[in-house]
C-alpha cells in the first residue's frame, strides 16, 4: 500500500464532487487513497488528508497492482461510467480488497445480486428520490430505514378503506420478495399472526427487497391521487426519478426545463407529465401553471443557484413544502440564510449513505421497531433436525419471524418452500417477551 496509518485503508475512485465528499468525510478516521484522471482535483483539494493519484496515463490493471490491496481494504468506484465502476470493484475484489462499493445511474444494475465481486451497488437519484419522499407529507409509503444497507429496506404502508389488505388474513396475502413483520395497531405494536386480519388503519411493516416497493404493493393498495400539483425545476436524472416515484401518488406533476430538447426527449419518454420549456425561477410562468400554498416545490435542476432562488421564490408565493437540492455544499449557508428549510446536498447524502454502509457491514440495530419487537442477526453453524426441511413445515417458537436469509453474497425474502441451509445468516424479529425463549432455541445453532 501506497501509505498505511493504520490497519484499513480506503481506496476511492472517481472525478466529481460526490468522491471529494466522501473522501472529506472518510479520511477523518481513515486513511484514504483518491484516485482521479482529473489533476485539477488534486490541486483544488490539497487540503484534505488524503494521498492523491493522477491516474491520466495509466491503465486500470496497473493502478490496482500498484495499489496492493489488503485484506481489511475498501474500494469504491464512483466514476460516472456504471460499467467501468461494476468492472473496476470486480478487479479491485480480485485484487484482494475486503469490500468494494460501486454507483451506478441506471436502476437495471440495481437488480444484480452483490456478492463475491462487488458488496454495494447503489444509484444516487434513487437515494435521493427516497430521501425526498419520506420529506412529503402525501407519500403514503414511508421508508423507515435501511435494513441490511443496499439490500434490504422495510417499508411503512398504512391500510386504509377500498385497499385490497383491509379485512385480509395475514395468510391469505402473499408479497413477492416481501413479508410483515410487524403491525401498528392504534399505540400496540402486535406480531403477524397468520390468522389475524387487517383492518383500516393499521400500520404494516413490510421487510421487502430492495427495488421491488412499486411491484411488492401494486396488486393490493388503491391508488389515491393527492390534488397537489408538483414543480419540479430541472428535466434531468433526478427529475425523471422523482416523476416515476410520484406518478402514482400526486395527479399533476410539472416539469420545468428550460432547453427545448430535452423538453421535446422528456416529452416522449414520460406520458401524462406536463413538460413546460421556461425557468423555473419565472414567477409569471410558476402562478400561471397554478403554483400556490398548496403545492410542492422541488429546486432539482444541476444549478444550484437556480434551485435556491426557485425555491425562495416558491416560499414567497406561500408554497410550504419547498424542496432544495445541492450538488455543492458550499452553498447551504446561502440556503439557511433566505430560510429555506428542506436542503438537501447531494455530495453530503450520498457520503453519508456510504460511510454508514461501511461502518455498519451487516450489523443490525435491534431497537429499530421501538420497545416492543426485538430484531437480531444469528449465524447458523450447526444444522440440526429441527431446522431441515422446508421453511412452511419448521415448528420454531410462536412470535419469531424469519425475515431474511443471508447466503454467500445472497439475500433472500424466505418463502415456505426455502431451506435453512449451514452457514447461512438468518435476520429473525420477535417479540420481546418471548425474547428468552427465542435465543434459547437458536442459540445452539451459533455454536
Amino acid at each position: 500500500m501506497l501509505f498505511n496509518k493504520g490497519d484499513k485503508t480506503i481506496v476511492i475512485m472517481g472525478d466529481n464532487k460526490i468522491t471529494v465528499s466522501i473522501a472529506r468525510i472518510l479520511s477523518k478516521n481513515n486513511d484514504v487513497v483518491l484516485i482521479s484522471k482529473d489533476p485539477l482535483l488534486l490541486e483544488n483539494n490539497r487540503a484534505l488528508d488524503v494521498e492523491f493519484i493522477v491516474s491520466s496515463n495509466k491503465g486500470l490493471f496497473s493502478i490496482m497492482d500498484n495499489i496492493g490491496f489488503k485484506k481489511s481494504d475498501i474500494f469504491l468506484s464512483l466514476t460516472a461510467s456504471d460499467e467501468f465502476n461494476l468492472f473496476a470493484s470486480y478487479l479491485a475484489k480480485n485484487k484482494g480488497a475486503d469490500k468494494t462499493v460501486s454507483l451506478v445511474n441506471n436502476n437495471s444494475y440495481l437488480e444484480l445480486e452483490a456478492g463475491d465481486w462487488v458488496d454495494l451497488i447503489f444509484n444516487p437519484n434513487q437515494i435521493l428520490t427516497d430521501l425526498i419522499s419520506v420529506l412529503l407529507k402525501d407519500t403514503r409509503l414511508i421508508n423507515i430505514k435501511n435494513l441490511i444497507p443496499g439490500k434490504v429496506d422495510v417499508t411503512q404502508v398504512t391500510v386504509t378503506p377500498g385497499d385490497k389488505l383491509s379485512y385480509l388474513k395475514i395468510k391469505n396475502i402473499d408479497f413477492n420478495n416481501g413479508i410483515i413483520v410487524a403491525i401498528k395497531r392504534g399505540n400496540k405494536y402486535i406480531f403477524p399472526d397468520p390468522e389475524l386480519p387487517l383492518y383500516p388503519d393499521d400500520r404494516l411493516f413490510i421487510l421487502y427487497k430492495r427495488g421491488m416497493v412499486s411491484k411488492l404493493l401494486k396488486n393490493f393498495i388503491k391508488k389515491r391521487h393527492s390534488k397537489k400539483k408538483i414543480f419540479i425545476l430541472g428535466g434531468n436524472k433526478l427529475s425523471v426519478s422523482l416523476v416515476k416515484a410520484w406518478e402514482g401518488i400526486y395527479k399533476r406533476l410539472i416539469i420545468i426545463e428550460p432547453d427545448l430538447n430535452q423538453c421535446n426527449h422528456l416529452a416522449e419518454k414520460l406520458e401524462d407529465i406536463l413538460i413546460l420549456h421556461g425557468n423555473g425561477v419565472d414567477l409569471n410562468l410558476l402562478r400561471e401553471e397554478g403554483l400556490d400554498k398548496d403545492s410542492i416545490y422541488v429546486g432539482s435542476s444541476l444549478g444550484d443557484l437556480s434551485n435556491i432562488l426557485g425555491s425562495y421564490i416558491a416560499m414567497k408565493t406561500g408554497c410550504t413544502e419547498v424542496v432544495t437540492v445541492l450538488h455543492n455544499p458550499v452553498y447551504k449557508g446561502v440556503a439557511n440564510i433566505l430560510g429555506l428549510k428542506m436542503v438537501i446536498s447531494l455530495p453530503e447524502q450520498i457520503a453519508k449513505y456510504v460511510s454508514n454502509y461501511l461502518s455498519s457491514g451487516e450489523d443490525i440495530n435491534p431497537h429499530i421497531f421501538g420497545d416492543r419487537i426485538r430484531i437480531r442477526q444469528i449465524q447458523i453453524n450447526t444444522l440440526p433436525p429441527r431446522l431441515r426441511g422446508n421453511l412452511g413445515e419448521l415448528v420454531i417458537p410462536q412470535g419469531v419471524i424469519i425475515a431474511v436469509i443471508l447466503r454467500k453474497g445472497q439475500t433472500l425474502i424466505p418463502a415456505k418452500n426455502n431451506k435453512i441451509k449451514k452457514g447461512d445468516k438468518l435476520v429473525i424479529i420477535y417479540d420481546v417477551d418471548r425474547e428468552d425463549k427465542v435465543m434459547g432455541f437458536f442459540y445452539e445453532f451459533r455454536n
